[in-house]
């Protein structure tokens, strides 16, 4: 940094270098604060990004269990737009049936942590029930220290029904190959 005294034609005096040293001090973190936010934006975008392409639901939740986050996943799993849902209690995702088994979700959360792949139906905006996996990143310590959790939740619907559409043939295969060895023996 240069400083030049040319209108004042006065000499630069101890204190007019301390100011002019604080003075650059303060623009060189003002230019690094710029870097770290422009740092910041891009990361948050990244992001953004991903969460609102991800395929799957993935909502925040606050300590009372309203959600706070929900990208376009969740969007085209229930239904339900952002606007619609944010500042909802998670249970609006549930019918009046599907409560305890949801409520029972929360209760293990709390008394084990994180959960894995658990079971359990929803309900989309329509009304169409859902089988659904649902991974739960939360503890007891994270409702006491006030931070948000993190549900990813999928739709595992179709699988289930494949699931079950392949096990009937499997049984009825199991059923042909049994009448078909009977009728050999008479």
């Amino acid at each position: 940094l240069t400083a030049d005294n040319y209108f004042s034609r006065r000499p630069l005096e101890e204190t007019d270098r301390e100011g002019l040293a604080a003075f650059a001090n303060a623009v060189g973190m003002a230019m690094e604060n710029v870097q770290l936010f422009d740092s910041l934006r891009e990361s948050e975008a990244k992001y953004r990004t991903v969460l609102d392409n991800s395929p799957e639901a993935v909502i925040s939740l606050s300590k009372e269990l309203w959600i706070n986050t929900w990208n376009r996943g969740a969007e085209g799993i229930f239904g339900f737009t952002k606007e619609d849902v944010v500042g909802k209690p998670i249970m609006a995702l549930f019918s009046a049936e599907q409560l305890p088994q949801c409520q029972d979700m929360v209760n293990q959360v709390m008394s084990d942590g994180p959960i894995r792949d658990y079971a359990v139906q929803g309900t989309t905006k329509g009304g169409k029930m859902l089988d659904l996996s649902v991974s739960w990143g939360g503890s007891l310590e994270d409702f006491w220290l006030n931070k948000e959790w993190t549900l990813v939740i999928r739709d595992v619907t179709e699988a289930k029904r494949m699931q079950n559409q392949l096990i009937r043939s499997e049984k009825l295969s199991a059923v042909g190959q049994l009448i078909s060895g009977i009728a050999h023996e008479l």
